[in-house]
């Protein structure tokens, strides 16, 4: 008798922590997202002369490993420099002088490429996530 009370009782804990929205262990495991871009993503009038791409993650991040892939949405920039993690959250991709009025897009990872990835598993990959921006000014 007294184990089913305690089975009872830990099932309604349970169930009214995930009411409340307290993670649980199967949101620990989630797959990481992306918080911010610099520039931000989607954004019209961005200045051509920005020299990097910053791109936020809402956990640690395995920091020596990483996909920049070709997108549909845009031109690819032009890579220059640094394309590696500032910290466990914050990858730094270097770029070269973009055109005026140009739309730019890269994708991080891609449905065969997985390399960006939550620190300390191979199975948690980043979805692909586009980020594009268009540059400020006119086309030539």
């Amino acid at each position: 008798m007294d184990k089913r009370i305690l089975a009872v009782t830990v099932t309604c804990v349970g169930l009214l922590m995930c009411l409340l929205g307290f993670p649980s262990l199967a949101g620990a495991q989630a797959a990481p997202l992306v918080v911010s871009t610099e520039p931000a993503n989607g954004a019209s009038d961005v200045a051509p002369d920005v020299s990097r791409i910053v791109i936020k993650f809402d956990q640690d991040m395995v920091r020596d490993s990483f996909s920049v892939c070709l997108a549909d949405d845009g031109d690819f920039p032009p890579v220059e420099g640094e394309a590696a993690f500032k910290d466990a959250r914050t990858f730094v991709l270097g770029i070269g002088k973009l055109e005026p009025g140009k739309t730019y897009a890269l994708r991080l990872n891609s449905p065969s490429k997985k390399g960006f990835r939550a620190a300390g598993s191979i199975e948690r990959p980043l979805q692909p996530f586009t980020i594009s921006f268009t540059t400020a000014g006119t086309s030539r």
